[in-house]
């Protein structure tokens, strides 16, 4: 019971990754909060060589990389990762006692 509430809390995540063609880096975190099922949209620590990463919050169990394939081929982003990533549990902790 315990495994599934910790699995239910960790959300739906996913990490994108894109080479910057000189926009700015708010810009693409607005294009990505425009996306369907989309709850929130936070840049991420670790980007290497001047990347932007940024963690997607999806609504409910849905996947949302196909749409965002869609909004990086439509703006002509190059990207360079996008999968789903399992939220930490420390991001858990912060996000569910920040709420409060």
């Amino acid at each position: 019971i315990v495994d599934k509430m910790i699995e239910e809390l960790r959300g739906n995540v996913f990490r994108v990754e894109v080479k910057p063609n000189g926009h700015d880096p708010d810009s693409y975190r607005s294009a990505l909060a425009e996306v369907a099922h989309v709850a929130d949209v936070r840049r991420a620590p670790g980007a290497e060589d001047g990347q932007l990463v940024f963690d997607i919050d999806a609504e409910g169990d849905a996947d949302i990389r196909e749409d965002v394939f869609r909004l990086a081929v439509e703006k002509s982003w190059v990207l360079r990762e996008l999968h789903r990533a399992p939220e930490q549990l420390e991001d858990v902790f912060r996000r569910v006692t920040a709420a409060d």
